[in-house]
């Protein structure tokens, strides 16, 4: 996952953000694609062990991209506010999502899941594409304190006695 960091590094420096959001849902749907061609072409144990490594590449792009348009909705006091209770609802979803997997299965066969990951990350593609689209990005709250800190951060140095501590 450290390579798939480094090109993600270097696709925020090239491209706009919607374009590397998108850009990496797209990767995610394309690598279920290949998984999907890959299991029903090999037959093979093996593909399931790379789907294993992948599993963190993905949870990498997949989370990035979901914290990055959240950092784009919502300016520093209402991410102060609600982050938490998002964050709380992501472990509740994988909870619940991890412990349906025994009850689904009973239904589909394993190599199916992936068809409702595609599935997912289509509509996820028009979602995102859509929320980017109509999203607005106000002058967030950290620039216009960088701008100042760049100003006076020696005497916000020897003004703040935790940021001093916090130093020596």
């Amino acid at each position: 996952s450290y390579f798939v960091w480094l090109g993600y590094a270097r696709a925020k420096r090239s491209f706009s953000f919607p374009k590397v959001i998108i850009m990496g849902i797209i990767a995610l749907l394309v690598s279920v694609f290949l998984f999907i061609a890959g299991t029903n072409i090999f037959k093979n144990i093996w593909i399931f062990f790379v789907m294993f490594v992948w599993i963190r590449v993905f949870i990498f792009i997949s989370s990035v991209g979901f914290w990055g348009l959240a950092g784009r909705i919502f300016d520093l006091r209402q991410g102060k506010r609600i982050f938490s209770l998002i964050s709380t609802g992501e472990v509740i979803s994988k909870i619940v999502g991890f412990f349906s997997i025994p009850f689904v299965l009973r239904k589909i066969e394993t190599p199916d899941l992936l068809y409702i990951s595609f599935v997912g990350l289509i509509i996820c593609v028009l979602m995102m594409a859509y929320m980017l689209k109509h999203i607005d990005k106000p002058p967030s709250e950290p620039q216009i304190q960088k701008a100042k800190l760049k100003e006076n951060w020696i005497k916000l140095f020897f003004s703040n006695k935790y940021l001093r501590y916090l130093v020596i």
